[in-house]
Parts: structure tokens; sequence; C-alpha cells
């Protein structure tokens, strides 16, 4: 289905509902930013940051929903601080607030040499280890003939280390395993994009609104039905064919998503400017 017809769907759905009823929520890379190999090079361009903006004062909510860090999501949309659930829904925080901590802190430490040995299962397979709460195996760097088969010895590995972390005394939170997009998360099983999505919707300030959720992997699927579940729609982005067959609608690649919430700020603005002449036109 063509850009248009996606758009012209998810447009439809803006207008049946009302862009101040609707709580937008989104994922991060692969999304609304396009992935690169080093996650200190994914940026946002300044038009995004000015649609983010608009859409946080014009829809009912904006919410990043992402197995990022909070850190890497306000760099990227810097100076902007939008809502945010983080790490798999392990950590939170509503605009410029104090950040919440929803899951306990793993002792990483015992899993290390672990980790190494994943790190040594292909070339370009990486461990990245700043987030306190999970641990995301990348494989992007691998070459692309090899990473079905790098993913499925990644999957086997990453599952022994979160049963063998459970099994243990170590175990205060027991892990899981998620898939991303070319990357595997291990953190909190309690926690996911779908429960993040739930408690942005209970907020006071949601109450009355349906979401319209937007993501590109697996790991985005929870938080996609949940949408669909509260009578709200998913979009899905990129090429992850399981995400567009759940999905209401889909966009091609990040680019195109972007493309296609200016023209929703643009839409909604035009609509503003006419209600305003209307109401400023002198019958007498």
């Amino acid at each position: 289905m063509s850009y248009a017809a996606n758009f012209k769907k998810l447009s439809d759905f803006i207008t049946h509902r009302g862009l101040l009823n609707i709580s937008i929520m989104t994922d991060g890379d692969g999304t609304v930013f396009d992935f690169q190999d080093r996650p200190e090079d994914v940026s946002a361009p300044a038009s995004l940051i000015e649609d983010i903006q608009y859409l946080s004062q014009h829809a009912r909510s904006f919410n990043m929903i992402t197995g990022r860090d909070i850190a890497f999501i306000d760099r990227c949309l810097a100076p902007l601080q939008v809502n945010i659930s983080a790490e798999h829904h392990t950590m939170r925080r509503m605009s410029n607030g104090p950040i919440e901590t929803l899951a306990t802190a793993i002792n990483w430490m015992p899993l290390e040499d672990d980790f190494n040995k994943v790190s040594e299962i292909a070339k370009g397979v990486w461990v990245e280890s700043n987030k306190m709460t999970s641990r995301t195996i990348h494989y992007r760097l691998v070459d692309a003939a090899m990473q079905p088969l790098v993913e499925k010895e990644i999957l086997v590995a990453a599952k022994k280390i979160a049963d063998m972390y459970n099994k243990t005394a170590l175990a205060k939170d027991y892990l899981g395993v998620k898939q991303g997009a070319l990357a595997i998360e291990i953190g909190s099983h309690a926690q996911d994009k779908g429960k993040a999505l739930a408690e942005f919707m209970d907020r006071p300030e949601n109450a009355g609104a349906v979401p319209l959720f937007f993501g590109d992997s697996k790991a985005d699927e929870p938080a996609g039905l949940e949408a669909i579940r509260l009578g709200g729609s998913y979009g899905a982005v990129g090429p992850d064919k399981e995400q567009q067959k759940l999905a209401n609608f889909h966009f091609e690649n990040p680019e195109n998503f972007r493309h296609a919430l200016s023209e929703i700020c643009k839409i909604n603005r035009n609509i503003i400017k006419a209600n305003e002449h209307f109401r400023s036109y002198d019958v007498s």
C-alpha cells in the first residue's frame, strides 16, 4: 500500500477522533529516528523537534516509549523534554519531572564473562552496557547474509544468561529476553512497552483520550496491541512484516513517518486558522 493510502488512514483516524483527544506515543530508533551504526550518531532533525513540540501542545499528550535510556532521548530531542518510558518501561519521567525507577537494578557483574562470550559470536556483535536495568546485544554491524544465523545464536545465549540469573539468589527481578530490530534485550521480565502505554493512558490528563502508537519491531508489539485494545490505533514503521500485519497502517521508514507527522501538524494548523477566521467573521 502506498504512502498516500497509509497517510489517509492515519489522517482519517485523527480527523475522526480529533487531535486533542489523541495521546500520541512512539518508539525511537527505527521509528521516529533513523538507525545508525553507533547510538551516539543517532540524531533528530530540527523539524522533528519542532513537530514534537507542536504535538505536545495540541494533542492530548506526546510520549516516547523506548528501549533506550532517558539521557539518549533527551540528547536527541534537546532542548525539548517529553514524557518518556525508557529501558522497556523500567525507567520513566514525565516531561522535566523526576526520574522514576520501575524495576530493581540488576547486578550485572557475575554475568560479565557471559556477555563477553556473546560479543565473540561474530564480528560486529557488541553489548551495550550503559543502561541500569537492561543489556542490549546489537548485531546490526554483522554481515547481512549472516544476521539470521547470528540472531539465532544470540537468542540461545541470551536465554541461557537470563535462565542462569533467574535460578540464583541474585534474582530480585526476573530477567526476560525481548527482540528488537537487529538487537536483543535482556532485562526485566515483568515490564514491557504495553504496560508503559497502559500506564500513560491511566493518567488523569489522558482521561477520555485514545492512544496512537508507532513502533518498528517485535519489542513494540505489546504497545501496539494495547493501543488497539484501548480503542486506538497502531502504526508500523519499517520492514518488519509481522508488525505490518498487526498494524492499522504502515510507513516504509522513519523519514516517511516524520513526513507524516509534519503533515498532521500542518493540517491541524490550517484547521485552527480556519476556525479562528470563522469566529472572527461578522455576519451582521
